[in-house]
């Protein structure tokens, strides 16, 4: 595909991009101010012993108590990939692991932004009414 070719495909979208690359900027501004929530830690080690058992790595949290197996959880459709994520790159560091997760758990949200966005221009056509 050429450049004129994919130029000509965003043409109605321009606004949808625009406010898209807008959010996307200021989410990247303000990632390094983001906070843990106090739920965060105990996502994380539910899903790392979830995606151990799954890999058949061994994996004592639940045996030590670090964490009570009911707790909420938020599922691993959602949760996996921010975890395969962090094994993938290499993250050791607590900051770099939660800022990873806040980063890929925006992107993840600004992508549905777009989906919903193309769901509404389908559904009332084009126009600013979608944004």
């Amino acid at each position: 595909m050429t450049l004129r070719a994919a130029l000509a495909l965003l043409r109605p979208h321009i606004a949808a991009v625009a406010a898209l690359a807008l959010f996307l900027a200021a989410s990247l501004a303000a990632l390094d101010s983001y906070g843990l929530t106090d739920d965060e830690i105990t996502q994380r080690a539910i899903l790392a012993h979830n995606v151990n058992v799954v890999l058949s790595i061994e994996s004592d949290l639940l045996e030590s108590g670090a964490f009570y197996p009911y707790d909420v959880f938020y599922g691993m459709a959602f949760e996996a990939p921010l975890f395969l994520a962090e094994l993938a790159f290499g993250l050791e560091d607590g900051r770099e692991i939660f800022l990873a997760r806040h980063l890929i758990t925006r992107l993840f949200f600004l992508m549905g932004g777009l989906f919903a966005y193309l769901l509404v221009r389908q559904l009332l056509g084009g126009g600013v009414l979608p944004l």
